[in-house]
């Protein structure tokens, strides 16, 4: 897993919300777009959004996301949920610790077979991951054809 230094105290005031996300889609392997559609989907591009579950900021982090980041040390015990640059570090590396470590270890029948989340198509893959973020990992169902109709990936995927 390719890991930014946790740095607390980075002068990040100017970085624009696209350099950010441009910087840690890069990092981690991800489209930026897909990102950057993520935070409009989450919070309206609302840094300061906080919803009914009290998920923060852009990315919208659960206090239990951001207590497991802490624990893997992926972002810095001093966190702002507010922040720009924090929000979309601590939300990237989220998303990156849910596609490199903890979905290859899942299982999901797809087309009558059981694969690994590795073996799936990347088109599926995505819409997996979109689902971990949006739900926990923990709350997928083992039918990956099932992702497909979820409205959460047709918005962030702009086909609903």
């Amino acid at each position: 897993m390719v890991r930014e230094p946790v740095r607390s105290n980075v002068p990040t005031s100017n970085w624009t919300v696209t350099r950010t996300v441009d910087h840690f889609s890069k990092l981690r392997g991800f489209d930026p777009r897909m990102i950057r559609r993520l935070i409009v989907v989450e919070s309206g591009a609302n840094r300061k959004a906080v919803s009914s579950k009290g998920a923060q900021g852009l990315m919208q982090l659960t206090p239990q996301s951001v207590a497991e980041l802490k624990r893997l040390s992926l972002i810095p015990k001093q966190f702002d949920p507010f922040d720009r640059y924090q929000n979309i570090q601590a939300g990237t590396a989220l998303l990156q610790h849910y596609r490199d470590t903890v979905l290859p270890r899942m299982s999901f029948q797809y087309r009558g077979k059981s694969f690994s989340y590795n073996q799936l198509p990347k088109t599926i893959q995505a819409q997996i991951l979109l689902a971990s973020y949006n739900r926990g990992p923990n709350h997928l169902p083992v039918h990956a054809e099932r992702f497909s109709g979820f409205s959460y990936h047709k918005k962030v995927f702009g086909t609903g």
